[in-house]
């Protein structure tokens, strides 16, 4: 007599753990031992997330507060001439006072993870304006190479924060259908706020001296501290809410399925 053929494996229990592990985060319900892969290539229509007045507010907001952000860049590439003019400033100590910047401000995003960590994300995001801001207005008190420097380095190191932290928020409230569009377009953001930035700098010296524009450029960007403080906590996702609920492994799935077939 021919031997007993073996039961048929269910298609998802042949799966090899790397599909398993891409297609489960796509999964708007838990990962159940025994679904078909096939089920698992597409979340149906019904549980599409659809962009909501909360995810919009935070891209406005976060959007207008990091084009504004770019006072505490531009500033100085824009008044070069007239601190050569007025403080006889050498090239050489102009281009170490940009460097100061971008030093400080590289510092900033490798030592993020750790004040992340210790602080959580709303708070650095908030302090990242308020003392970029006061900073910025500092440098407008500054008289010499190297105290300029200073408050230029403190500015690029307090602002190092803003950008990651930003993505990963709209990242976060925007469903995955439209969340690298939504990235991409927030990203526009240095742009715009580049070309503002040159251009209120630029109006600022013309009528009130190199010293107003960064007291207004400081001002401008400390004004967001308090805003964020305020709309972050109520606007960002809730994390727990959204952690799948614990199910059972595969192993203990199979264990159950032979205890329930030896009592049947």
């Amino acid at each position: 007599p021919k031997p007993p053929r073996a039961p048929a494996q269910h298609a998802s229990a042949m799966a090899p753990p790397l599909i398993t592990a891409f297609v489960r985060p796509r999964l708007a319900a838990p990962l159940t031992w025994g679904t078909p892969i096939d089920s698992l290539i597409a979340v149906p229509a019904e549980t599409e997330e659809s962009v909501t007045s909360r995810a919009l507010f935070i891209f406005g907001l976060t959007y207008v507060a990091y084009a504004v952000l770019y006072l505490a860049r531009k500033p100085v590439s824009v008044v070069k001439t007239t601190l050569e003019a007025e403080l006889k400033m050498s090239i050489a100590a102009l281009g170490r006072i940009d460097a100061a910047l971008l030093l400080a401000y590289t510092a900033g995003q490798l030592l993020l993870g750790r004040t992340v960590a210790m602080l959580g994300r709303t708070l650095p995001l908030v302090l990242a304006f308020a003392l970029s801001g006061a900073s910025t207005a500092t440098f407008g008190l500054a008289s010499s190479a190297s105290s300029m420097a200073t408050a230029w380095a403190a500015s690029g190191f307090f602002a190092a924060s803003a950008n990651p932290l930003m993505v990963i928020l709209i990242g976060e409230v925007f469903p995955a259908s439209v969340r690298a569009t939504a990235i991409g377009a927030w990203a526009s953001s240095q742009q715009l706020g580049g070309i503002a930035a040159n251009l209120v700098s630029a109006a600022v010296l013309r009528s009130y001296g190199w010293r107003s524009v960064f007291f207004v450029s400081g001002a401008a960007i400390a004004a967001f501290a308090p805003l964020l403080a305020v709309a972050l906590p109520l606007c960002a996702p809730n994390p727990a809410a959204a952690r799948p609920a614990a199910t059972a492994s595969p192993p203990q799935a199979r264990a159950g399925a032979a205890k329930r077939r030896a009592t049947a």
